[in-house]
């Protein structure tokens, strides 16, 4: 699904590790597949995969926060309602498959 025509439920303020890319040269707006796991526990047992869409793409580099728009997937929120989950102002571990490259700040909910 293209992400423009995503439904997005939360925004976030997410900080990356410089390099979590093969590719370091690129900037976060440059991920052609901007999605990631959003992590509740250190093991990386229980977690949400979620796409993300950057507010102000001009204005993003690693290792500082930038805004985002968070969508989970239906078979996501359709197992497990990440609304009884998530928490406004709680900021969670971001993995990439099993490699912590990350962290985000939930801000607030949308809809």
């Amino acid at each position: 699904m293209n992400l423009h025509h995503r439904i997005y439920h939360y925004i976030g303020e997410i900080t990356l590790k410089n390099g979590y890319t093969l590719k370091q040269e690129r900037l976060p707006d440059e991920d052609i597949d901007p999605w990631l796991f959003l992590v509740f526990d250190k093991k990386g047992k229980k977690r949400y995969t979620f796409f993300y869409k950057i507010e102000q793409p001009m204005e993003v580099s690693y290792e500082k926060p930038f805004s985002i728009q968070m969508s989970f997937p239906v078979e996501e929120a359709g197992r497990v309602n990440p609304k009884m989950v998530i928490k406004l102002g709680q900021t969670y571990d971001v993995w990439l498959y099993q490699k912590f490259i990350g962290e985000v700040k939930i801000i607030r909910a949308l809809k």
